[in-house]
């Protein structure tokens, strides 16, 4: 801020110096020269109170304007030209020059080919032929009125430098402000310079309006050096990506008919110094090459129009093309998509420069597998699609078992080792007739969808393959007709609780319990759990859901406190419901109205609620807190950043994941060296820990030898109804007086 308000305030002062120069006439003279030097010291003091330009750029600028500044007080000083000002004006232009190396560093790295030629031809052959033009009135100049070399041919090494910040205003996507400042500068100083020309001196110019164009340009120059977006200049992490073709031609077209115009201007009378021949070679030049570009142009956009930019392999518009086209011809196809698993928390957890860098090693990584006529695309975010041809279902399958494998290597990921799965669906585009004739008889969209459904299928195949058939179809609309039934199911409250025990590992007691739902389907029955909390998170119908499991827990809670067991009761909670609008007064009201405390109450959230928006839920986590509600950091180790946020929670108590505790005294113990550091981290930040997935007594023993707290799982007691959990409570418990949620 104090940087932006000291850029104001040199603007404002140097628009003050330059305004009063031109409406007292009297003090014009020294007050333009003041205002020169001001704009050279503006860049000089500029950048150490706002992020400038970088050295590299600035310092030739500075050089560049104090040779300018030198030369009009010289020129003003003394009345006429002296040997000071022509020499400062002869270095003028090669410190300008020493700019344009740094420029071009943050300047899109070209691609070479056939459209840069054309680029720099249209580009550069008008440009040549104005500055031929105005090199010849120079010398002109220089016979008829004796006007020195370094002023005659100043207009013409002005269209030289002019060319290089076109160069670098076209080929950016969008136009940074330091290079627009730059270039109107630049544009005002080829102005200025070109009257110098034509009057023949540098003194006694009409009412010295030209002079103070001079110090508009300087100031130009100056506000683009300190300007903020400055700072982009000179270093390629300054660059941005180039324009689209059609944009690139559609710019280039009035530099390409200046030649043509010229030639007609010329044959009209006007007296232009270039013979009319080389005025010819130049229009047919420009014209030609402006042919052959947007001819080039289209290519390019085509081939943009169906590949992925950031891996360079085809998007799903050119996964459909290469697929439909393949279908219209009768050819048998098979498509193989692949989803990375979990991106999203990567992307998110990492950032999306991460996750750009990520899909690029993947893309490598499934390219490795690619068969000759094979292709590769892009067909989603986190999702590859290959087009394989000529193979056997077999080899096709052993193939994509092969890409599964693949993912096993870690990724090296901006100095961290990265593992990602990844599920893989299989379809055939060709089904054979009675007749034996191959015919195709779906869509290459209709072929992605089917897909989609086996990797959606991959989910619970074990990390293998999935071939589609119609049941996979099947199952996909069983499950949209799913989504709408847990509708109608919340409604009629056909939802209810079970309750798993948590117990310490050292009095073998009951620790408190966590409340798992179920949902009692009037036709299916009890549906489990892993089938409709997907759908309902995908759906947006888990925000209810979550209401009711915790009205029935704290119901049930409270229940079991009125006869004299005080059972702390756990709830997962979805990222969803713990960003909703009201979710903590909602709480805090329902606890209120059925005079639970507090502290018997306990949230269980995994990092997926952070990672979206952590600074937001974490407040909340802290509101929560301070209410007096415990929280619980669930599934600890599967994510990416566990460690990042377990600092800033504000929870008591950590669950490590079954992953690692199903694992215990297996795999050479790597389990077991896992588990314990996650032991020693929970105790070390003063929480509770807790092992899910104890199924025997030796996963127990283990966990107790670790120095875990308390275990949950199979081994003490499945999810129960709340009646059949009295044998863990300090007294019996008659049955619960509802069995279902309440509204």
């Amino acid at each position: 801020m104090a940087g932006a308000r000291t850029l104001r305030a040199q603007l404002i002062g140097l628009s003050a110096l330059g305004g009063l120069a031109l409406l007292v006439p009297p003090l014009r003279s020294p007050l333009l020269m003041l205002t020169n030097w001001a704009a050279v010291a503006c860049v000089l003091v500029g950048p150490r109170n706002s992020p400038g330009a970088p050295l590299r750029v600035r310092v030739p600028l500075i050089l560049f304007m104090t040779s300018v500044a030198v030369g009009n007080t010289a020129l003003n000083l003394a009345g006429a030209e002296t040997a000071l000002s022509r020499l400062a004006t002869a270095l003028a232009q090669p410190a300008a020059a020493l700019v344009l190396p740094a420029l071009y560093r943050s300047s899109p790295r070209p691609h070479r080919g056939l459209g840069l030629l054309l680029d720099g031809v249209v580009l550069v052959v008008p440009m040549a032929l104005i500055a031929g033009e105005l090199a010849a009135r120079g010398v002109h100049e220089h016979r008829e009125t004796g006007l020195h070399w370094e002023l005659a041919l100043a207009p013409a090494a002005d269209i030289g430098l002019l060319t290089v910040l076109v160069w670098l205003a076209l080929t950016r996507a969008r136009l940074v402000t330091a290079i627009a400042l730059g270039l109107a500068g630049g544009i005002g100083c080829t102005v200025y310079d070109l009257a110098v020309t034509l009057a023949g001196q540098r003194v006694a110019l009409p009412g010295q309006a030209v002079q103070a164009l001079g110090v508009v340009n300087m100031l130009l120059f100056g506000l683009a050096a300190v300007h903020p977006s400055a700072r982009l200049l000179g270093s390629r992490s300054g660059a941005v990506a180039g324009r689209r073709p059609y944009v690139q031609v559609l710019l280039l077209l009035p530099l390409a008919s200046a030649p043509a115009l010229a030639l007609v201007a010329h044959g009209l009378g006007l007296p232009l110094l270039l013979p009319e021949w080389l005025l010819g070679a130049a229009a047919v030049v420009s014209v030609l090459a402006m042919v052959a570009r947007a001819v080039q142009a289209l290519r390019e956009a085509e081939h943009r129009s169906t590949r992925d930019p950031l891996t360079g392999f085809l998007n799903r518009a050119g996964v459909v093309d290469a697929l439909g086209q393949a279908l219209e011809r009768g050819q048998p196809r098979r498509l193989v998509l692949l989803n990375l698993r979990r991106f999203s928390e990567i992307n998110e957890a990492l950032g999306h420069e991460a996750g750009d860098e990520l899909l690029c090693q993947v893309a490598d990584r499934v390219a490795a597998h690619l068969g000759a006529a094979d292709l590769l695309g892009r067909t989603a975010g986190d999702e590859f699609a290959l087009v394989l041809v000529d193979e056997s279902e077999q080899a096709t399958q052993t193939r994509a078992a092969g890409l599964v494998q693949a993912f096993n290597e870690p990724f090296a990921l901006q100095g961290m080792t990265l593992h990602v799965a990844a599920r893989v669906g299989i379809v055939d585009t060709i089904r054979v007739h009675a007749a034996g004739a191959g015919t195709p008889v779906m869509g290459a969209e209709d072929v992605l969808r089917r897909a989609g459904v086996a990797v959606h299928a991959a989910e619970h195949s074990g990390g293998m393959p999935v071939v589609h058939d119609e049941r996979l179809d099947a199952a996909a609309r069983d499950r949209f007709a799913l989504a709408k039934e847990l509708r109608d199911g919340l409604t009629r409250l056909e939802l209810e609780l079970h309750y798993q025990p948590k117990i310490d590992l050292y009095s073998g007691t009951l620790f408190g319990v966590e409340a798992l739902v179920r949902w009692r389907h009037p036709q299916r029955g009890l549906v489990r759990p892993d089938e409709f909390i997907p759908i309902a998170e995908a759906t947006g119908l888990v925000v209810p859901l979550t209401e009711q499991v915790l009205d029935g827990a704290v119901q049930q809670a409270r229940l079991w406190l009125a006869q004299g067991s005080r059972v702390p009761v756990a709830v997962n909670i979805s990222p969803a419901c713990l960003l909703t609008d009201g979710f903590v007064e909602r709480l805090r009201d329902r606890l209120d109205r059925h005079g639970l405390p507090c502290e018997l109450l306990r949230l269980e959230i995994t990092e997926t609620a952070l990672v979206t928006d952590p600074e937001r839920a974490i407040a909340v986590l802290h509101t929560l807190t301070a209410l007096g509600i415990r929280l619980s950091l669930d599934d600890f180790g599967t994510g990416y950043s566990s460690m990042s946020y377990l600092r800033r929670l504000p929870a008591d108590e950590l669950k490590i994941d079954r992953s690692f505790v199903t694992g215990l005294g297996r795999d050479g113990g790597r389990d077991d060296i896992l588990v314990s550091a996650m032991v020693q981290l929970g105790h070390s930040l003063g929480l509770f820990v807790v092992a899910e997935g104890v199924e025997d007594a030796e996963t127990a023993d283990a966990l107790a030898a670790l120095g875990c707290d308390v275990g949950q799982g199979y081994w003490w007691s499945r999810p129960v109804p709340a009646a059949e959990l009295h044998p863990w409570l300090p007294r019996p418990l008659p049955a619960p007086v509802q069995s279902q949620l309440p509204g």
